[in-house]
Order: C-alpha cells, then structure tokens, then sequence
C-alpha cells in the first residue's frame, strides 16, 4: 500500500477513499523475454481480480 495521510478528509470522503496499491517488477538473471511474459502475466491477473472484486471496468 502506498503511505497516506488522510488526517484531513472527512467522514463522507474517508468512507469512499479509493485503496491504491503499487506493483514493482525485478528483472532476474532470467532471459528478457521471461521477465516480460511474466510480467504480463501478472498484469492480466491483477485486472481479473479488479473486475471480479468490481473495482475495475471489464472493458
């Protein structure tokens, strides 16, 4: 999760003050091509999970 401060926000904005979390890749002595898919890989998976949860559009 990325640090917030949210000491300033209400009670209306606190109860829908959107969760934002970062994802960072390390490349390994794999081959580049490895990383890449499994890069994707893991980006594909990551937005299923938002649809299915309904936090992201299924566009």
């Amino acid at each position: 999760m990325v640090p917030t401060d949210n000491s300033g926000l209400g009670k209306s904005a606190l109860q829908i003050e959107p969760v934002i979390e970062q994802v960072f890749f390390t490349p390994t002595p794999r081959s580049k091509a490895d990383f890449e898919q499994q890069k994707v890989l893991t980006i594909l998976g990551l937005h299923d999970l938002s649809v299915v949860h309904g936090l992201a559009s299924p566009d």
